[in-house]
């Protein structure tokens, strides 16, 4: 079995200006929470294991690689804030 990996920082503020926030996977999922130019999206995201084991540190660069998805949709218009607080 693989020794545990130290994890890169659970909130990223990479150059792509999107930041995003989780917390331990459930099963084999993560949510994530991404915010930019105020816009917030949550998105589950699969974990990637390496002979069985969660890689935190290969999954880190899925969700940065997700990031710059919204980052894009964002911009373009495609998607738009999806959580109001507001909502009762």
């Amino acid at each position: 079995m693989a020794e545990q990996q130290e994890p890169f920082p659970n909130t990223m503020d990479f150059p792509n200006e999107v930041v995003y926030t989780y917390g331990d996977p459930v099963g084999d999922v993560l949510d994530v929470t991404f915010t930019f130019e105020g816009c917030t999206q949550s998105r589950n995201v699969n974990v990637i294991l390496d002979e069985s084991v969660y890689d935190i540190n290969a999954t880190e660069l899925r969700v940065n690689s997700i990031a710059s998805g919204i980052k894009n949709k964002i911009e373009a218009g495609a998607i738009i804030d999806t959580i109001d607080d507001s909502t009762p």
